[in-house]
């Protein structure tokens, strides 16, 4: 990841997607004024930007799907004029007339996996995965491939910063659960017998097995680096400040198009 003014960071998927991640500087993301001021600073209009209302799912809809112009919710904030999908959904796909629009995909996160997937064919992702929601990837592969004729030994997946091993504490439950389905590469022990999660592996492992090959990991634990909001870290629960993930069809000013490490 790589600067890009006070309240970002750019990191770049392939030489025509780049995902902005807003610090922890730049505010709540659930707020207007913050998110309207990422914005901004990212080059975009809030009409360009189709987001989802997140509720831990394996859900993918289609960026088709963003119409709303007022977030879900009996008591919604003012919009900014982003559109939003008509279904609470955790993933956003998009094609190429999408990208050719300049349509700007985005999820808050404050722990979980931001997924960032790109496609030769000009079609992309944006997944929000947390524990609940690890396999949402596979939703996602599946829609590129049915909707847009992407082969998954294509497709290019970016795995964001999120909380790592070396701080995500489980039960004994959900540490054999991820085993059992992931392998041993997606849990860790530590000392006495704290027990702990490997989300970057868990979905590692996922993506190889839908024959994916090109995956890249942030190695960036959002709970160690304070730069970055975590729920875990600022012991905020539900109501912790969110940082955004916007997945962007073009390089921004000032992020030269490369790919993520």
């Amino acid at each position: 990841m790589r600067p890009l003014g006070g309240a970002a960071m750019a990191l770049p998927v392939t030489a025509h997607r780049t995902a902005i991640i807003s610090l922890r500087a730049a505010g709540d993301m659930r707020r207007p004024a913050p998110l309207r001021r990422l914005l901004g600073a990212s080059g975009l209009a809030p009409s360009q930007v189709c987001r989802v209302a997140q509720t831990h799912s394996q859900r993918v809809v289609a960026e088709h799907a963003c119409r709303r112009l007022a977030p879900p919710g009996r008591h919604a904030r003012p919009s900014l004029g982003e559109r939003w999908a008509t279904h609470t959904a955790d993933g956003l796909a998009a094609g190429p007339d999408s990208a050719a629009a300049g349509v700007a995909l985005m999820v808050t996160a404050a722990d979980c996996v931001p997924i960032l997937i790109a496609a030769p064919g000009g079609a992309y992702a944006l997944l929000h995965s947390g524990w609940r929601g690890t396999g949402i990837a596979a939703a996602a592969v599946r829609h590129l491939r049915e909707r847009y004729g992407a082969d998954p030994a294509s497709l290019t997946v970016v795995l964001g910063p999120a909380i790592g091993p070396c701080c995500y504490t489980v039960d004994e439950e959900r540490y054999r659960l991820f085993r059992d389905r992931y392998g041993s590469g997606a849990v860790r022990t530590g000392a006495a017998q704290a027990r702990f999660l490997d989300l970057h592996a868990a979905n590692a492992v996922l993506l190889r097995r839908l024959g994916v090959r090109d995956i890249r990991a942030v190695p960036t634990c959002t709970s160690c680096d304070s730069r970055l909001h975590s729920s875990r870290r600022d012991r905020g629960g539900l109501m912790c400040a969110l940082m955004a993930v916007l997945l962007l069809p073009y390089a921004p000013r000032g992020a030269a198009a490369r790919t993520a490490p």
